[in-house]
């Protein structure tokens, strides 16, 4: 959605800013904003913009392919934070399934 990737540049651009912001890497899944101020994006979220239980419901085989990929980008780059913008009921689970995996043992 164009608001979180609005948020998410603002949130790198301030990063950057900072005296060691340079070296920080940003790898994931976002928009074109969040492109342009460095994200190196994996996946294009922009083409995953729903509204609704419905489209959800539409969507689901993609939105469960994506949160697999980016689980198994995560885990691969195991990164020191991961950001989670809006899409709660998508990051909320995003985040328990991470949470699982470092504690049992990855990560």
């Amino acid at each position: 959605e164009a608001s979180g990737d609005t948020l998410g540049a603002e949130l790198i651009a301030a990063i950057r800013e900072q005296p060691s912001g340079d070296d920080i890497e940003f790898i994931g899944a976002g928009g074109p904003k969040m492109e342009a101020a460095g994200l190196q994006a994996d996946f294009d979220l922009s083409e995953h913009a729903v509204v609704g239980i419905w489209e959800v419901l539409k969507n689901y085989t993609k939105f469960r392919r994506l949160f697999q990929q980016l689980f198994d980008l995560a885990t691969k780059h195991e990164p020191d934070a991961i950001v989670l913008i809006d899409y709660p009921g998508f990051n909320l689970r995003f985040a328990r399934a991470i949470r699982k995996y470092q504690t049992q043992g990855g990560g």
